[in-house]
This record gives structure tokens, sequence and C-alpha cells, in this order.
């Protein structure tokens, strides 16, 4: 397997929570929201979530895989936004909209977040 196909896959299980462009009008420039966690609430979101295999091994994995994220986002000319991310808020927001609390739902609940930023 090439390293370009290696580190596809590591952006995509990282991107699959957030990796998606909005236009936020006036600055003509799409930013793409990444979910942004402490090291506390990576944990108890995983223990939350019906997925905890989609997440990687450790928060240590996950963030260093987030930071090569934001360099190569960015160097695509986008914008990133990092949207924290709160677990009981999540908890809240999938029981409001009946959401099994996995990969799905972080990825619906971090748009959510960055359209909330317009």
């Amino acid at each position: 397997m090439s390293n370009s196909i290696q580190r596809s896959e590591k952006m995509n299980k990282f991107g699959q929570e957030a990796l998606e462009a909005v236009d936020l009008g006036e600055s003509k420039k799409l930013v793409v929201g990444l979910p942004w966690y402490t090291k506390s609430q990576w944990l108890a979101t995983k223990s939350y979530c019906t997925d905890p295999d989609s997440f990687f091994k450790s928060y240590a994995d996950w963030r260093r895989e987030a930071d090569k994220a934001i360099v190569e986002i960015s160097n695509r000319g986008l914008e990133v936004k990092l949207l924290p991310i709160y677990v009981e808020t999540f908890k809240g927001w999938c029981s409001y909209h009946h959401m099994q609390p996995n990969k799905t739902a972080r990825r619906r609940f971090t748009n959510y977040l960055l359209k909330r930023e317009r």
C-alpha cells in the first residue's frame, strides 16, 4: 500500500467526522469544520458512542492526525474552523434528533456546529 493511500485512509478516518466545507458568504472562502476535543472529552465521547472502534486507538493518535489534517486542509486554501465538542451537548443533540451516537451523528453534529457559526 502506498504512503498516499495510507495517509488518505487516516485522513478519511479523521475527516469522516466533519470534512464538509461551508461557504460562509462574505469571506468567499470555504470553511472546513473539524471536531476538536480535549483529552477528557475525546475519551468521554468515545465511551458514549456506539462505534468506539471507529475512533483512533488513543487521543494522542487522534491529535497527531488532526494536526496533520489542519495543515493539509489549510494548504488547499481552505479555512479550518476548530469546533469544540462537549459530550453532554452531543448527547442532547443526539437525543433531540433521535440519532444513535455514531460516526454519522458526530459528522452531522459537527456540521451543525459549523453552520451555527455563520
